[in-house]
């Protein structure tokens, strides 16, 4: 092995590293809320009919709301830290 293949080895098992935290973090979400489900509803599974979704006219004013608040500008919130330091008194 070259000292190249080394160091890319060496740097792609470095950025690897990172990655296992959001695993980590959610590792089972996707168990526990099958077994949730599961112990709410056990006969859910013997029923054939289809799972309904949203009708047209409420899958049409969600979307609606939603691109409404994604073009609303974000408010600042940001302190003048002048005025808090003379209210204060610093």
């Amino acid at each position: 092995m070259t000292l190249r293949n080394l160091a890319a080895l060496l740097l792609l098992g470095g950025l690897s590293a990172g990655c296992a935290s959001h695993v980590d973090r959610h590792w089972g979400e996707s168990y526990r809320t099958l077994t949730r489900n599961q112990i709410e509803n056990p006969d859910a599974g013997a029923d054939p009919s289809p799972v309904e979704g949203l009708s047209a006219t409420s899958a049409d004013h969600v979307t609606t709301s939603y691109h409404e608040r994604r073009s609303t500008p974000v408010q600042d919130h940001r302190v003048d830290r002048s005025t808090v330091s003379e209210q204060l008194g610093q």
